[in-house]
């Protein structure tokens, strides 16, 4: 019989260095836990280059591809589908629920409001992710 684990907030899961590159009072980088960890990984996703990664040249997103192409509808529905896709084809810990996209045009800023839910906890949880 399968035995269901309530956990609490403080219970740590994940961890994984914040992806802001935030140091403590020490000077060490900052880890970030559970939710957090998952957001680290991401951006770590969204901003990786197709082929950057050395022995894993197919772990990337084709986001950076649209960086000279114009904000409009098709743009903005391709960058949504992109994220879904390969957000959740490197962590399966993710499940995106809806994007809602955001464009300045004349600052050149695209803003991606990503709601998501993660294995093992409760609720819909938001990211925004800026591209400049």
């Amino acid at each position: 019989m399968p035995v269901t684990v309530r956990r609490k907030p403080s219970d740590v899961v994940w961890s994984d260095i914040d992806h802001r590159w935030i140091t403590d009072s020490k000077g060490n980088v900052k880890l970030v836990n559970n939710v957090d960890s998952v957001i680290t990984s991401m951006d770590n996703i969204m901003s990786t280059y197709l082929g950057e990664r050395v022995m894993l040249p197919e772990f990337a997103s084709r986001m950076r591809s649209l960086m000279f192409e114009p904000i409009n509808e098709d743009t903005m529905g391709f960058l949504a589908n992109e994220v879904k896709r390969v957000v959740e084809a490197w962590d399966d810990r993710v499940k995106i629920m809806a994007i809602s996209t955001t464009a300045d045009p004349d600052r050149s800023i695209v803003s991606l409001d990503i709601e998501f839910a993660v294995k093992r906890f409760q609720g819909v949880f938001t990211y925004t992710k800026k591209f400049t």
